[in-house]
């Protein structure tokens, strides 16, 4: 295999894409660390995301994953997992294509339904997985069009860190 750039790569999609699980398993094919905005925000707030919600309000929690985003794409040779909605906040978006190859994970609408499950504990869901997910999806998929590439996150995990890597190194 040719050298790949050490510049982070970052995993945007639906929630349940699969940019965690997929994040994971590509940062350790690459010998990678992998970071997942999510828990990093809420290593660094000592709190869940759904009471960061609740105290902070989504605006609130938008203005911490920014911060873990910059403090996370400063990192060479990481694989980034951002949050469904961090390429949509502020300039977040136009720093990751910058500074990272970005990866657009999508997944059909039945999938992210089924890995989402009920929504417990996903602020965001409070309305219902089918209707905020129909909701999101054609807010969501011009921003995340944006990505250098995308890749189809609804076969296994380990497929897909594949065909990220195959792209990466047409990059």
């Amino acid at each position: 295999m040719t050298s790949l750039p050490t510049k982070p790569v970052v995993l945007v999609g639906m929630p349940s894409a699969g940019k965690s699980t997929v994040g994971r398993v590509l940062a350790a094919r690459l010998g990678r660390e992998f970071v997942d905005l999510d828990e990093r925000v809420e290593a660094e707030a000592q709190a869940s995301i759904s009471e960061i919600f609740a105290s902070e309000a989504e605006s609130g929690f938008r203005r911490r994953e920014s911060a873990a985003l910059r403090d996370a794409l400063a990192e060479p040779n990481v694989v980034i997992a951002a949050g469904g909605g961090a390429p949509m906040f502020g300039d977040n978006l136009q720093l990751m294509l910058a500074s990272a190859t970005v990866v657009h994970v999508s997944a059909s609408l039945e999938v992210l339904i089924e890995r989402i499950g009920d929504g417990v504990g996903r602020p965001l869901f409070v309305g219902g997985v089918r209707a905020t997910l129909a909701r999101l999806l054609p807010e969501r998929l011009s921003t995340y069009a944006r990505a250098h590439f995308s890749v189809d996150g609804n076969g296994p995990p380990s497929q897909v860190a594949a065909t990220v890597i195959a792209l990466l190194g047409d990059a």
